[in-house]
């Protein structure tokens, strides 16, 4: 429940302190950061997996009554007109000896468009002999529902309902008001009238903007009409076939290192546990590894141990190396395209991907980037691959973040249940989850469909996950300020750093591996969450530009698909 280290004194950080654990005081014979398996830091603070336990733990469970139910456990609820929509709930009471009557009971009617929910409300419990319903009222909410569908395509709007049931007194555990039952329903409006008269007609604009390319030895660079013949709007390495540079108004948004293919991560405590230590020593002899596998199997292996194995280890990560590109132009010079043709790993004669990447460059500014990953025989010995994504290195400026995803803490694949869809605003400082005793991979949002960065005056960029290709409509997120490498080597909790102080560290992962927990010491992530080596991978997301004025909901549902 609770990490076993005792506070120390970091005579590095002046009143600074850390939690020390086995080997931090002598002791040569120790078993590391074995006690560190808590819940809970040593100073009770919760860890970001509590928020799912209490979700998974909570006394009572709302779903959609038979003549509510949409497709996939949604919330149907059919709208004729302006007035006021009525929906009935199923409540199942989970406590063994207490009704409900402590609790008051709330909604939230939120979107993926603003931060602020559309609408709230308070509903009562209905007893009808055994069975528990609620009935919620959605008042002055459909007009409201409307008015957003006429402001972008009815396809691209999600709706969800928020319930809460909170404390009505205070208890000897918890103050009033405190909440015990947290849900969220998706939900589904149908309409009476059809939805074509509902969504904008899409307009077609008119620009005098034209593209032009310039290839040398070592680049490709992608020039606006607007921004003169100086100053590139984004130039491609040729090399690595990363975009070095991202200049859509005129100023890069990127560091050096940019915009790159990722596989790697910071190994968790559970990606190390395993066997871990018998086969750092079995590694000192390549042979007795591979007869230990070929007898006994690769199964126990950790997932660490598996990529260090394949070439996957976070502090040698394997490199893109560009065998070819390919430049093409639209035939109305509305778009330029660039395809790279390249292969992944330390040695171009045993790659372990091969992968194209298509930059697909537009007059307004966008970049789509296509990504098709091909796993070779090299690698299919891993159970699974850490991540298949994208790393973006941006400036220090760029610390104002908000997403549409999963929110607002830490959450992983495996580990997002109680983590609620809904548009947040967080920065690099907050994003990550700065207290783990062990420093690992930390700070994912999963189902993120858009994600922007922003200075304080406005300017910056979204990434958006891009729905035409229908290989995934959503992909996973962090912003940190330490790399992966510094948290991969940490063996302590790192010092905290200070938005605008450091590089914004992105991860846009179209897979990431879940985190498991059922045992530390043995490889226990479920299947459904594991990244197959196997799989070829083919998704895509964009790059928009951002102006202060731009309101980012309102940019990205309406740039053409």
């Amino acid at each position: 429940m609770i990490d076993q280290g005792l506070r120390v004194k970091d005579e590095s950080a002046g009143d600074g302190y850390f939690f020390a654990y086995g080997g931090d005081f002598g002791d040569t014979v120790n078993d590391l950061q074995f006690c560190i398996n808590g819940m809970f830091t040593p100073d009770r603070e919760p860890h970001p997996a509590v928020a799912e336990i209490k979700f998974l733990m909570q006394p009572v469970e709302l779903k959609p009554s038979e003549n509510y139910r949409g497709n996939e456990g949604q919330l149907l609820v059919h709208v004729a007109g302006n007035s006021n929509a009525e929906i009935v709930l199923n409540v199942k009471n989970r406590y063994s000896f207490s009704n409900l009557s402590h609790l008051v009971w709330s909604w939230h009617l939120v979107s993926n468009r603003s931060v602020d929910p559309i609408r709230s409300g308070c509903f009562v419990l209905q007893l009808n002999g055994d069975t528990i319903t609620a009935v919620v009222v959605l008042d002055d909410v459909l007009s409201r529902v409307m008015l957003l569908e006429r402001r972008g395509a009815v396809a691209e709007n999600s709706y969800f309902l928020n319930i809460r049931g909170s404390l009505q007194n205070k208890t000897s555990w918890a103050k009033s008001s405190h909440v015990v039952v947290a849900q969220q329903l998706p939900v589904a409006f149908r309409f009476a009238q059809p939805k074509s008269t509902l969504a904008q007609e899409e307009q077609i604009m008119q620009s005098n903007e034209s593209l032009r390319m310039v290839e040398d030895v070592k680049s490709i660079s992608v020039y606006r009409s607007s921004l003169g013949d100086s100053i590139p709007f984004a130039i491609i390495d040729k090399e690595s076939a990363s975009l070095a540079s991202y200049a859509p108004n005129g100023t890069n948004l990127f560091e050096i290192g940019a915009l790159q293919q990722n596989f790697t991560r910071a190994a968790t405590d559970n990606d190390r546990g395993g066997m871990e230590l018998t086969l750092n020593f079995l590694q000192l002899f390549g042979f007795l590894q591979d007869l230990y596998g070929s007898i006994c199997g690769y199964e126990d292996f950790s997932y660490h141990s598996h990529w260090k194995m394949v070439g996957l280890d976070q502090k040698s990560p394997p490199e893109v190396a560009c065998i070819r590109t390919q430049l093409k132009e639209s035939q109305n010079g509305d778009e330029a395209i660039v395809v790279a043709f390249c292969t992944v790993g330390q040695d171009r004669v045993k790659p372990l991907f091969t992968l194209t990447v298509s930059y697909h460059f537009y007059l307004d500014g966008r970049v789509k980037i296509s990504n098709d990953v091909f796993p070779s025989k090299a690698i299919r010995k891993a159970t699974s691959l850490p991540r298949v994504g994208l790393s973006i290195k941006l400036k220090k400026c760029l610390t104002e973040v908000k997403y549409f995803g999963r929110g607002p803490g830490e959450n992983y694949p495996d580990r997002k249940s109680g983590s609620e869809m809904g548009v947040y605003t967080t920065s690099p400082a907050e994003m990550g989850y700065s207290k783990y005793i062990v420093p690992g991979e930390n700070g994912s949002r999963t189902d993120c469909e858009w994600v922007s960065f922003r200075s304080a005056e406005g300017d910056g960029l979204c990434v958006l996950s891009d729905r035409a290709r229908r290989c995934g409509s959503s992909f996973s997120c962090s912003a940190l300020l330490y790399d992966a490498a510094e948290l991969h080597t940490a063996t302590h909790t790192l010092p905290a750093r200070r938005d605008g102080e450091h590089i914004v560290h992105v991860n846009i992962d179209h897979k990431i591996m879940g985190l498991g927990g059922d045992t530390s010491w043995f490889p226990g992530v479920y299947p459904e969450y594991l990244v197959s080596s196997k799989d070829a991978y083919k998704y895509s997301v964009v790059l928009v530009p951002l102006e202060k004025e731009d309101d980012v909901a309102l940019k990205v549902y309406g740039i053409p698909r």
